[in-house]
């Protein structure tokens, strides 16, 4: 089941400016859901999921890229406002602060107690707005090599992430 608040996604198809109706309609799909189960072979009284739409729903994926677009849009507020500061790629002027691809996410910052402040306030923010939280369990920080092990241990217990060396493969 995607955990998505009601409030979130009514929310954010405004900001996108879908019209009124459409958003009403969206809005019944997702607080209409009744969901019935079989136990020991028996069917069960249908009940109402009081959060969230099952990811078979075809909503499922349009409303979870709507979420992620607007925490892009809370980390960018962070940027604008200079309190977040991104990766620069070489000497260009590129800042590089997040990529979202499929359901992972990737963050860039400067290392530093402040960043890493910034970094989880922002995802916490988000988890209020949204209903949706962060794996940590599933979620690592990788430092550059001149990274002090003193501040990787800092910046890991502010973001409540474990670091990680192995930058893996993806795709």
């Amino acid at each position: 089941m995607i955990r998505s608040d009601i409030g979130l996604s009514a929310g954010t198809l405004n900001l996108f400016g879908f019209p009124e109706k459409w958003v009403n309609l969206v809005m019944t799909c997702m607080s209409s859901v009744c969901t019935s189960i079989l136990w020991n072979g028996e069917k069960i009284e249908c009940f109402h999921p009081k959060q969230g739409i099952r990811q078979g729903n075809p909503l499922s994926p349009y409303l979870f890229v709507l979420s992620m677009e607007r925490l892009g849009q809370f980390m960018n507020d962070e940027v604008q406002n200079e309190r977040w500061k991104p990766f620069r790629v070489g000497q260009s002027s590129i800042r590089l602060f997040h990529l979202f691809f499929a359901d992972d996410i990737f963050l860039f910052c400067e290392a530093s107690g402040d960043q890493a402040k910034h970094v989880r306030r922002c995802l916490d923010r988000f988890s209020m707005v949204s209903g949706l939280n962060v794996n940590l369990t599933k979620s690592k920080v990788f430092f550059s090599s001149n990274t002090r092990r003193g501040r990787r241990r800092e910046i890991g217990d502010i973001i409540r992430m474990g670091s990680t060396n192995d930058r893996g493969k993806y795709l």
